[in-house]
C-alpha cells in the first residue's frame, strides 16, 4: 500500500523539524554547560573577601520564649533555639555556591555554607516550636517566633499558613496582608504556593 504524498511529507516535515529542534537543544545545552565551567573557573579565582559585615542573623534573649513548662518537646525545642545564639546564621537563598565564591572568594565557602546550614536549621526549628507553642495555647510567643522566622528569611510554608490562622483567630485579620507582602519578596520555589495559600486564607477570612 503506497502511503499518499501528503502524508510522507508531513511525515518528513516532522521528522526534520524533530532532528531541528533536537540540535538546537544539544547546542543551547553545550552553551549553557560551558557559560557555567567558564564561570565557575572566574570564581575560583577570586580573592578572599571580608564576611565581618555580612547581615547575620542575631538570637537574642528576648526571642527566647521565657515560659514555664513541664513539656518535654517544647523544652526542648526552646533549649535547641537557645543553643543556636552562639551560631554564624545566614540567609543565604537563591545563591549557588558559584554566586558566593564570585563575591566572596572559594576560601569563604566552607564558611558560609555552614551559615547557611545554620539558617535551614534555624527554620526548621522555629516551625516546630512555633507549632508547638501554639499548640500549648502560648498564643502570643508562638505568634513571636514565627514572625521572627519570617522576617528573617523563612520559606517553610507552614509557618506562613499557621501564623496567618494565628493572626485570624487573634482578631489580626489584616496582618495577613503583611504576610502576603514578605511572601512576595522571597527568593524560592515555594513563592507562589505560600503567596496562594495565604490569599485564600485572607479571602475566605472576609466571606
Amino acid at each position: 500500500m503506497k502511503i499518499p504524498f501528503t502524508l510522507f511529507s508531513l511525515f518528513v516535515i516532522f521528522a526534520l523539524w524533530t532532528l531541528y529542534e533536537i540540535h538546537k537543544s544539544k547546542t543551547k545545552q553545550q552553551k549553557d554547560e560551558q557559560k557555567f565551567w567558564e564561570r565557575e573557573r572566574e570564581a575560583d579565582n577570586v580573592r578572599r573577601k571580608p564576611v565581618d559585615n555580612l547581615p547575620y542573623i542575631s538570637i537574642t534573649d528576648e526571642i527566647i520564649p521565657n515560659i514555664d513548662t513541664y513539656n518535654d518537646n517544647l523544652l526542648s525545642l526552646i533549649n535547641q533555639l537557645s543553643a543556636m545564639k552562639e551560631l554564624k546564621i545566614l540567609n543565604l537563598s537563591g545563591k549557588s555556591n558559584t554566586d558566593l565564591k564570585m563575591e566572596y572568594g572559594p576560601a569563604n565557602l566552607p564558611f558560609l555554607t555552614e551559615c547557611d546550614n545554620n539558617f535551614i536549621k534555624l527554620c526548621r526549628i522555629t516551625n516546630a516550636l512555633g507549632k508547638e507553642l501554639a499548640d500549648n495555647n502560648y498564643i502570643n510567643d508562638a505568634i513571636s517566633i514565627y514572625e521572627f522566622a519570617i522576617f528573617n528569611g523563612s520559606d517553610v510554608s507552614s509557618s506562613y499558613h499557621e501564623l496567618a490562622k494565628l493572626y485570624l483567630s487573634s482578631g489580626r485579620k489584616e496582618d495577613i496582608k503583611k504576610l502576603i507582602e514578605r511572601a512576595e519578596g522571597l527568593d524560592s520555589l515555594l513563592k507562589e504556593s505560600i503567596i496562594n495559600k495565604l490569599n485564600d486564607c485572607y479571602s475566605s477570612s472576609h466571606n
